[in-house]
């Protein structure tokens, strides 16, 4: 940087690693404009464009600009963040190691040809001088009134509410409780500013917090995003029109919501409105965990005891529905990170920890998507997936559909999966990647599954062909477990199967079951009566057909497998095994009570240990009417089918393990 003062006119590029203090850049030059490029230390942080134009500040923009310090909002803190303004259309929450709260209201100038693409992040910001930035101090004054329970302070767009006695948090501590309410108007700031009669005024609020506080931010319009360091204490996030992008979060409840306010009097918004996103940079603990979005959710980890992930609003029309898709095509262009699959959720690691009451439940209700719904790379604990997407011929014709709709891959514990494919006279095939390959639309890989746990899969596609949609089911070649498998016939237009029946442990449950599906499928105007093929492909040695399976009926319908997989790869058990750990997940209770009372009965013998063996084996269940294909892979095998190495299909079914050196 020069000493000498640049001439009127002319332009000055600035570049440093470091952030630019603000008094550097105060020379107070007539037509002076500075462009500042800074990278912030912080890899969190993006980069922001700031365009200095100096002018004389209308006096309506300096009382609307503050700095305010919060000096007794320490941490175990709780601060309120609310506004009903559309003007506002950022939020910053940064955490810090630090006994104070700074907040300030920074005015951010957009043309007009920006307002459509108000989330954008690189905004302008008119930069004000050091002398307008005065930090106003606002805490609780006990000896004017220490008998009120709280406090209203005003400061120019901020109205600040400070309770006197605080409150306590989730652990018990007590802290201080502060309410802001924020409140810009935006067309009075713009029309008393000189040379604005093309700009329109928006706002960032920017809130400096310690790192442990808890935080509820409540907006109408505009982005929220915490970045720096983890925030530790209970988060409640919430914006009707934005992204919320965060970086760590942990504490006891964690809420992020960025669905549409179709409920608001004011549907100007939500109609031209874009759905935004959630991204969870990198993770989330908490107990409790809702995310609710309109678009999609990325993270790249979550770990809480209750966790619920919903995607999705339903649309009311065909026009509404055609402006969903094309949104989410230019959204998935776009990758937030190396292991992002463009998924409506796409969670990286997933685990359940607590009681085998606890579970996750991942919902996208009522959505389009191209590139999948729901994945998850590796789960630990029950999980329910529920799915539900509609191919409208309408829309015309998907196009690049590479990944399955619903993708697990790689569960530890239990999991229920229900997809619902609703095409009106769409053909299935039509969707797959090449017209003569089939479509895989449920792709699930189990590496470990919990003792007595019961774990369902459920794949059905309605209202047009789907004899080349496949559920594709993995299984470690350790794993032992019960397996029941139910492909109806493909001209069904209907999944009349009663999950519940068909896990039952009472054979007369699962052929009721089967004959209730053959009295309802032949009621179908679009039965099929000629024979189908083979919609059960076992492609494995582990699999052992059970005896009991000769007694249920058979049937053109439908056809049905039942047996036992079993572990004949050789190898032994590994620290990842949890077949003798505590069971997790959806639990069979007549087997877990008398696994419980096993150790009353004395030591049985060989066979009778084998048989209790057999009654302690997970369940799993698949029923669809498309096809199943069953496979068991090694560990090297279930890694090539993640990444799709081409040619290594066999690597999972031919791997063998190496002696060991003598």
């Amino acid at each position: 940087m020069t000493s000498s003062i640049p001439r009127v006119g002319t332009s000055l590029l600035l570049r440093s690693k470091y952030i630019i203090p603000q008094h550097l850049l105060s020379h107070r030059c007539a037509c002076l404009e500075t462009v500042i490029y800074c990278h912030q230390r912080n890899e969190n942080v993006s980069s922001h464009f700031y365009n200095v134009k100096r002018r004389k500040h209308s006096t309506a923009t300096s009382k609307l600009y503050q700095k305010i310090l919060l000096p007794q909002h320490g941490q175990n803190g709780t601060l309120l963040l609310r506004s009903t303004s559309k003007s506002i259309g950022q939020v910053d929450i940064i955490p810090q190691w630090r006994d104070d709260t700074m907040l300030e209201l920074v005015p951010i100038v957009m043309s007009e040809d920006m307002e459509n693409n108000s989330n954008d992040g690189n905004a302008t910001n008119q930069n004000m001088s050091d002398d307008d930035l005065d930090v106003k101090e606002v805490q609780y004054d006990e000896e004017s009134s220490s008998s009120e329970e709280h406090q209203t302070v005003t400061c120019g767009g901020l109205q600040f509410t400070l309770h006197r006695d605080g409150i306590s948090t989730a652990l018990g501590r007590k802290g201080s409780l502060v309410e802001v309410d924020v409140d810009v108007n935006a067309s009075t700031a713009a029309d008393n500013n000189e040379g604005m009669s093309s700009l329109s005024q928006w706002w960032k609020l920017v809130a400096t917090v310690p790192e442990k506080s808890n935080i509820t931010c409540n907006i109408t319009k505009g982005n929220i995003n915490v970045i720096g360091s983890k925030l530790e204490g209970d988060a409640h996030l919430a914006t009707y029109d934005g992204d919320i992008k965060v970086s760590k979060l942990r504490g006891h409840d964690v809420t992020l919501n960025n669905t549409w306010n179709t409920s608001s009097d004011d549907t100007s918004s939500t109609s031209s409105s874009s759905p935004g996103l959630i991204y969870v940079q990198k993770g989330i603990e908490a107990q409790t965990v809702r995310i609710s979005s309109s678009n999609r959710v990325r993270a790249r980890m979550v770990n809480g005891s209750d966790v619920s992930v919903q995607v999705g609003v339903p649309s009311t029309s065909v026009n509404e529905r055609e402006e969903q898709v094309t949104g989410d095509d230019e959204q998935t262009e776009n990758k937030l990170d190396e292991d992002d699959a463009g998924f409506r959720i796409d969670i990286g690691s997933l685990y359940i920890s607590g009681s085998s009451e606890c579970e996750a439940r991942l919902n996208a209700d009522e959505v389009d998507s191209s590139t999948g719904l729901v994945r998850v790379k590796s789960s630990h604990g029950h999980v329910i997936v529920h799915a539900k997407t509609k191919q409208n011929a309408s829309l015309g014709e998907v196009k690049h559909q590479t990944n399955p709709f619903v993708d697990l891959g790689g569960v530890n514990g239990s999991c229920d999966v229900t997809l619902e494919v609703d095409g009106d006279s769409r053909d299935v095939k039509a969707i797959s990647p090449t017209h003569h390959e089939t479509l895989v639309t449920t792709r699930v890989h189990f590496d470990s599954l919990s003792p007595d746990s019961i774990s369902t899969i459920t794949s059905s596609h309605l209202g047009g062909r789907c004899d080349e949609a496949i559920v594709s089911v993995t299984v470690d070649r350790k794993v032992e477990a019960d397996l029941r498998l139910l492909a109806i016939n493909t001209g069904a237009e209907s999944m009349p199967i009663d999950m519940d029946r068909l896990t039952s442990d009472e054979l007369d449950d699962v052929e009721s079951t089967l004959l209730d599906v053959e009295k309802c499928i032949q009621k179908s105007e679009s039965y099929n009566t000629a024979k189908s093929a083979e919609s059960i492909s076992i492609e494995t040695e582990a699999f052992d057909s059970v005896i009991e399976s000769k007694e249920l009926p058979e049937s053109e319908c439908f056809q049905y497998k039942q047996g036992t997989i079993r572990n004949r790869s050789g190898e032994p058990d590994s620290r990842f095994d949890i077949r003798s750990s505590p069971s997790r997940g959806k639990i069979n209770i007549d087997s877990a009570a008398s696994q419980a009372l096993s150790g009353f009965q004395g030591k049985n013998n060989d066979s009778d240990s084998n048989a209790d063996d057999n009654s302690h084996l997970p369940l799993l269940a698949v029923a669809t009417n498309g096809k199943i294909k069953l496979e068991t892979l090694s560990w090297l095998g279930a890694i090539a089918r993640r990444y799709g190495l081409e040619g290594q299909q066999e690597l999972g079914r031919t791997a063998s393990r190496r002696p060991r050196l003598s």
